[in-house]
């Protein structure tokens, strides 16, 4: 039976241990919250992030981050970008010699100010490391719906092999050596996100407007991912425009619930208090529009995101210039 540990049992993290579990593998959740780890194990639930599902025997929690690691296959990170550097201090030595980690972060790291994934490949030198991509909403893959994603690495091999884990009926997953550019539209998307959320409430735009802002959007991530290393093909595909397409639209999108609530008149600091945790576009979009001035790559709609997680508005006169 494969091993797998999992660092992070939120909504993510917790969804990927159901799915690792029904796939066949033995799964070790870590978790900080003391109540979290108690629940999984006591009753097989997580009420917390993910009260809608029921986990199999196979997977249990732990609060002991070298435990969870110890004699795993796959190494799984989905904790918030903000305390990834402290959920990996000290843990490389516990893992295994051939064990690889899966990346499930979207986010830019907060001392470095670049994608999260390079700090973590610097952590851990020795391990051959993947990256998950694409739009993967925890809340409906854990429930069985039809999902398509992408695993990114340098090396084809790890890729195939961290593919073999999570594939199944329902989860689909394609392979790329695009790292770059996946990691890159992975936390550009989160950007525009909130906007969508943010005209939803504000404006109550309409099918046709938010058809072409998705595009439009869609171009800008292209433009700046090529520029950043990127290849401008893999915004065209399930890393950009349909992650994109997947948290700009959906319920479950911490980023869009963000953004509407901002569209509502809600101050930052009243969002942060009503979701306890900004998602991670509010993170990653000033650092974003910071690399596109750095790189002259013109990026309105960006902006304009940016405008409103600093109590601005947005508009429409204003942002149908930009779709041209």
């Amino acid at each position: 039976m494969r091993r797998v540990g999992i660092i992070g049992a939120g909504n993510m993290g917790t969804a990927l241990a159901h799915l690792l579990a029904n796939n066949g593998a033995d799964v070790v959740l870590w978790d900080h919250f003391s109540e979290v780890v108690e629940e999984i194990n006591a009753v097989h639930t997580n009420s917390r992030y993910l009260p809608h599902i029921t986990l199999p025997p196979s997977v249990r929690a732990v609060r002991d981050r070298a435990a969870c690691v110890r004699d795993a296959d796959l190494i799984v990170l989905a904790v918030p970008s903000p305390f990834v550097r402290a959920a990996m201090n000290g843990l490389a030595p516990h893992f295994r010699r051939k064990a690889f980690v899966l990346n499930t972060v979207k986010g830019i790291d907060p001392e470095s100010h670049r994608p999260i994934f390079e700090s973590i490949q610097n952590e851990i030198p020795d391990h051959h490391h993947c990256l998950l991509a694409g739009p993967a909403i925890a809340n409906e893959f854990s429930r069985g719906g039809t999902t398509a994603v992408v695993i990114a690495s340098g090396n084809p091999d790890a890729a195939e092999e961290a593919a073999s884990h999570l594939e199944s009926e329902t989860f689909r997953v394609a392979t790329t050596d695009d790292v770059t550019g996946a990691a890159l539209g992975g936390l550009l998307k989160n950007c525009y996100a909130l906007l969508f959320g943010y005209l939803d409430a504000a404006v109550n735009v309409g099918r046709n407007f938010e058809a072409a802002l998705l595009t439009a959007a869609t171009r800008e991530m292209a433009d700046l991912g090529e520029a950043l290393g990127g290849r401008r093909d893999t915004f065209f595909g399930l890393a950009g425009i349909g992650d994109l397409a997947a948290t700009a639209f959906s319920r479950d999108s911490h980023n869009r619930k963000c953004g509407r609530l901002l569209g509502t008149g809600m101050t930052l600091a009243e969002v942060r208090k009503a979701m306890s945790v900004l998602p991670e576009g509010v993170r990653t979009v000033t650092p974003v529009v910071a690399w596109a001035k750095e790189h002259r790559v013109p990026l309105p709609i960006g902006t304009f995101a940016k405008k409103i997680i600093a109590g601005g508005k947005v508009e429409i006169s204003h942002l149908i210039q930009a779709l041209a």
